[in-house]
């Protein structure tokens, strides 16, 4: 549980380091390493779709953690810091490539639903106890495509693109 995001923690015990270990945090089940190992996958596949701008990947990365981390503050959702960071990588897939097919296991998905379904697989491993993450996280990645995305179409200023301390570092 040292990496678990805990704000009494990070404000009382100087654990800073939580603040950064929170989104990785995933409580040991099967389904959570099966489903984390496919993650990897997609995270990679993500990172294609920007092509030569790998500092925007990775400033979308930290706007995750970022975004984590403030949730936290008013939800309990360091439990599930894995899931919150999969969710919105998938949002944001099912967006750029909708028509992309899924391999989930044995099943193929269009990424247009897969966001969904992988939801309901965490409904499943999580219960009800943490119907909140879906919301926090699916809402957090529209918010983000609509500012990367859709906002700089229809104004010509991008918001979300790595400012230059972050791609000089």
């Amino acid at each position: 549980y040292y990496l678990l995001m805990d704000w009494h923690s990070v404000v009382y015990n100087w654990e800073v380091w939580r603040l950064l270990t929170g989104i990785f945090f995933e409580r040991p089940s099967l389904m959570g390493i099966l489903i984390f190992v496919m993650f990897t996958r997609w995270v990679h596949i993500l990172e294609e779709t920007y092509g030569h701008r790998t500092h925007d990947a990775a400033f979308m990365l930290f706007c995750i953690i970022v975004s984590f981390d403030l949730w936290t503050y008013i939800l309990p959702l360091g439990m599930v810091g894995g899931w919150y960071m999969q969710l919105f990588v998938y949002y944001q897939l099912s967006r750029l490539m909708p028509d992309m097919i899924a391999n989930l296991f044995v099943f193929n998905v269009k990424m247009e639903y897969f966001v969904w379904i992988m939801a309901t697989i965490f409904l499943i491993d999580r219960g009800m106890a943490f119907w909140f993450l879906i919301p926090t996280s699916i809402g957090t990645s529209h918010l983000y495509y609509f500012l990367y995305h859709m906002y700089p179409e229809m104004s010509g200023t991008n918001w979300m693109s790595a400012p230059g301390w972050f791609v000089t570092a």
